[in-house]
């Protein structure tokens, strides 16, 4: 059968149904639902259709649903795309290995980064991984939607009336691929570094077929270089699941410990240089993660820091703590309570509707 190749996305959307299953699945001693950045997977999405996955997983694998099928499916699933990589890769790998540039311990691929970088490594603690994660707390509003419902729209409407919708949505989508692309290029880079994973793969594996591959790693390296590089001592999560109980959920990009301190970092890519008078939306996020953060885990965060790296790969740092973390803790808390008043007024006035609807049958 011409299973053709399993499109990345497809196998992600498999995993992720099994997770919801709460199960477990096991390959060759690897716990696999903790791959969380499917690194063995990621290196076979070399196409843009998948117009076989049906019937591929029908013929495999039949109708499953039940739990207790679910290693042995993850088996014959990972045996097809092992055997598929090495025929599909079998020269490429030859090729490669005459090139490949390793750190000096040999356990990582470096071949990618700048020498600067090359023997950068960071530490990973994991104390705190079973506390991340939203669990049964989904439905919680985010620190975005908060801001979107208590600030003023109208520069972005201006803007967008300025340069016209098209320009303008053709601006926001390319600014959104260019931050996703950068974000994943230093979340993968802090994993191969600290030797979580991606150890012998790139930090953005898809180059053919990503537009924003080279640019973004060049982005990807200042964050690393200038904001990162012998300043964060302990890497507690990244793109780590908080929630505050019952109020709001959201993911920060890293928490840590940076230049001493406990810390939530973000990274931002910008057109422009920024002026910190403009970061006050990020700084009140900043703040409802490290309060998320505590409440959740226990720890005592006052202390967040916004890396910023421009098209021409400027980068800037903008740090709150103290008093000024203090004053953003109170900002945010402030908008929540906003929105929690508006919601509490729509509710009065639905139940008001629905008190004259009843009078119809009095």
């Amino acid at each position: 059968m011409d299973t053709r190749l399993l499109k990345y996305n497809e196998m992600k959307e498999f995993y992720e149904w099994a997770i919801m299953k709460n199960t477990y699945l096991h390959y060759k001693g690897k716990d696999f639902a903790k791959m969380g950045d499917f690194e063995e997977i990621r290196a076979y999405d070399h196409t843009n259709a998948c117009s076989k996955r049906d019937e591929f997983f029908r013929t495999k694998f039949g109708v499953f649903c039940n739990k207790k099928d679910m290693d042995r499916i993850a088996g014959y699933w990972m045996n097809y795309i092992e055997k598929r990589y090495l025929r599909e890769n079998k020269s490429l790998k030859e090729e490669d290995t005459k090139k490949t540039i390793r750190s000096s311990d040999g356990k990582r691929t470096v071949g990618m980064y700048p020498e600067s970088l090359r023997e950068t490594t960071f530490t990973y603690n994991n104390k705190y991984e079973e506390k991340y994660g939203y669990k049964d707390h989904y439905h919680l509003i985010s620190p975005s939607r908060v801001f979107d419902i208590t600030e003023d729209k109208s520069g972005i409407e201006k803007w967008r009336k300025r340069m016209g919708e098209e320009e303008a949505d053709r601006i926001t989508e390319e600014s959104r691929e260019i931050g996703i692309t950068t974000h994943n290029y230093v979340e993968n880079s802090l994993k191969k570094m600290s030797g979580i994973s991606h150890l012998n793969s790139l930090p953005l594996p898809n180059v053919k077929n990503n537009k924003f591959h080279d640019f973004a790693s060049h982005l990807g390296n200042v964050i690393l270089e200038e904001g990162l590089k012998d300043k964060l001592t302990e890497i507690w999560g990244m793109e780590a699941h908080l929630y505050y109980k019952d109020l709001y959920k959201g993911i920060t990009d890293l928490v840590g410990v940076y230049e001493g301190e406990p810390c939530i970092i973000d990274y931002k890519c910008k057109r422009s240089k920024q002026r910190k008078e403009w970061m006050s939306r990020y700084f009140c996020q900043l703040a409802a993660y490290g309060m998320a953060h505590n409440n959740l885990c226990g720890t005592n965060i006052k202390k967040g820091a916004i890396f910023v790296v421009t098209r021409d790969e400027n980068f800037q740092k903008f740090v709150i703590e103290g008093e000024e973390w203090n004053k953003y803790c109170k900002d945010f808390t402030d908008k929540l309570k906003f929105v929690a008043k508006k919601n509490k007024e729509e509710i009065e006035m639905h139940i008001n509707k629905i008190d004259n609807l009843q009078k119809d049958f009095k």
